[in-house]
């Protein structure tokens, strides 16, 4: 559901990390497969929304993209919108969402400490540690 392309991943030059994250719903990439940006980030974001409720705005740092996860009827949905527009809608596994955001959170911190990348952002990896141990605790 959620994918980062581990080999995508890079330290750049300032000290942030980027790489290809995007959601796949069914093959339908949103914001696109090939969409760019900050994983670290963003997998903070993410993760604090889903632990205040799941429901709310999972946004990307890199342009209008964002999705929000509503809940009708006892179902979940993802709805996802540019710049307000919404632009594709589905019904939503909430725990595949959750196994997923913490299987990619994984990636992305063994690779940070895989490859030593001494990066400006320690506090939110500590944040994006903690935020891992309270999503495994919820499964």
């Amino acid at each position: 559901m959620i994918k980062l392309r581990l080999e995508t991943l890079r330290l750049s030059v300032s000290g942030r990390i980027t790489g290809t994250v995007y959601i796949n719903l069914s093959k339908v990439f949103f914001p696109e497969e090939t969409w760019n940006d900050f994983p670290l980030t963003i997998f903070n974001w993410w993760s604090h929304s889903f632990l205040n409720g799941n429901e709310g705005d999972y946004r990307f740092m890199d342009g209008p993209f964002y999705f929000k996860i509503i809940k009708k009827n006892g179902l979940y949905f993802l709805e996802g919108f540019f710049d307000r527009k919404l632009i594709v809608s589905t019904e939503l596994d909430i725990d595949e969402f959750q196994c997923s955001l913490i299987h990619n959170i994984e990636i992305l911190l063994n690779t940070i400490k895989k490859n030593k990348w001494d990066i400006d952002a320690n506090l939110d990896i500590e944040l994006l540690n903690e935020n891992l141990c309270k999503l495994k605790k919820n499964i």
